[in-house]
């Protein structure tokens, strides 16, 4: 069993997006979620896909702790400042539903998320979870536009989902100047590998998170080591954002145990 890591160095509040729909954000937000219980971190999530609602289908009971919130409603979505403030989790982790651009910003101009969040010491984090369509890349530029209109520096991070095919391929998003300008805002890039997708089909039809699909006895132990390999690798991948996700305790606590 990994220890506890002793203290998150800076507090986050991580918002994973794309207008786009079936992208793999919730894939990411189930990722990362793995990760910060693997490292018992003091993770609250949010699920604000109402139709949809996959995070908290599968980490929704009394273990795992996903509220869902509806930020298409004014009031609806309130918990998740009044749980910062409540429970000061180290991480907080809101999955967006795909069109919801215009109502984050909305939600963002009434409880002036931005300035409140800060004011409760947190960071924040835009993961925008990448195919290789325009529309992610619009959907990026835009979500810079209206932080940058907002005086807001955030951090930015892109997943680019390889599902869709290898790094390589995503050449519509290497040569954009929406990447130019991610960049020039110290912008981070990482890829989320590909699962095998009958295996994908099994775990949805389950409701099983990745870690526990990854020693269900249910499975195949050929099925279990490629769900192991996938979260193995993509754990290394969330680490080389490890900054802007949270996870900086957990690098400096493995510096420490190597050196």
């Amino acid at each position: 069993m990994v220890a506890s890591v002793e203290k998150i160095l800076t507090k986050r509040v991580i918002y994973t997006f794309n207008e786009k729909g079936g992208v793999g954000k919730t894939t990411c937000a189930r990722g990362l979620l793995d990760v910060y219980r693997k490292y018992k971190i003091n993770c609250l999530a949010f699920d604000a896909d109402e139709r949809s609602a996959q995070l908290h289908r599968y980490y929704g009971n009394e273990l795992h702790q996903v509220k869902k919130i509806n930020i298409f409603k004014i009031g609806k979505y309130d918990a998740l400042l009044d749980d910062l403030d409540a429970h000061k989790p180290d991480v907080a982790l809101v999955d967006l539903p795909g069109t919801s651009g215009e109502a984050f910003e909305e939600m963002e101009k009434e409880l002036a998320l931005f300035k409140q969040v800060k004011e409760l010491g947190y960071q924040l984090t835009m993961v925008t979870v990448m195919s290789r369509t325009k529309d992610c890349i619009d959907a990026l530029k835009k979500l810079m536009t209206y932080c940058e209109g907002r005086g807001e520096q955030l951090d930015y991070l892109v997943v680019l989902n390889l599902f869709f095919g290898e790094k390589e391929k995503f050449t519509r998003w290497q040569n954009s100047e929406t990447k130019t300008i991610f960049e020039g805002k110290g912008g981070i890039e990482i890829t989320m590998p590909d699962l095998y997708e009958e295996m994908y089909d099994f775990i949805d039809e389950k409701s099983l998170t990745f870690s526990d699909a990854a020693s269900a006895k249910e499975m195949t132990l050929s099925n279990r080591s490629r769900v192991f390999r996938w979260l193995d690798q993509f754990e290394k991948e969330l680490q080389k954002a490890g900054r802007v996700l949270g996870l900086d305790s957990v690098l400096s606590h493995q510096q420490s145990a190597a050196s």
